[in-house]
């Protein structure tokens, strides 16, 4: 009776283990932040890769200390993000609304499709100004000044 148990045991286990060897976990180096420019009263900042749970918080470190100390509003060229968790969403939220608290602002630009699409249903493009590519962003900057 005991090897009739232990045997099924083994092979799931050898099978979960054969499964972990074929997933790959996300990892912090699978989303980027530069500092692109600085163009009139906007910084201009370009993210890429993924913004989701594994790296959200390094995210909005990055973007708290490129905007510190600078009295610009911020725009960043989503032109490069291929995911966005709701992580990712809460992040530009409390960035927007620190920014608000100095008069300052975030602006997104050039989302994809599917991200623009979410930020619509969840009605960030209410609060958030989201504009269609880099130009338009850094022109409501020099017009709200």
């Amino acid at each position: 009776m005991c090897c009739a148990v232990v045997k099924p045991l083994a092979e799931w286990l050898r099978l979960l283990l054969d499964l972990s060897m074929c997933v790959t976990f996300p990892t912090i180096a699978s989303m980027m932040l530069d500092i692109v420019s600085y163009e009139g009263h906007a910084m201009l900042l370009q993210a890429s890769g993924r913004i989701d749970f594994f790296n959200a918080d390094v995210f909005e470190v990055q973007v708290r200390s490129a905007a510190m100390g600078v009295d610009r509003d911020v725009v960043i060229d989503a032109s490069g993000v291929t995911y966005m968790s709701t992580a990712g969403l809460r992040v530009f939220l409390r960035i927007w609304q620190d920014l608000k608290k100095e008069n300052r602002t975030l602006h997104i630009c050039a989302l994809r499709p599917y991200i623009q699409q979410v930020f619509e249903i969840i009605g960030f493009n209410q609060i958030i100004p989201n504009h269609a590519d880099v130009a338009e962003a850094l022109a409501a900057v020099e017009s709200r000044t």
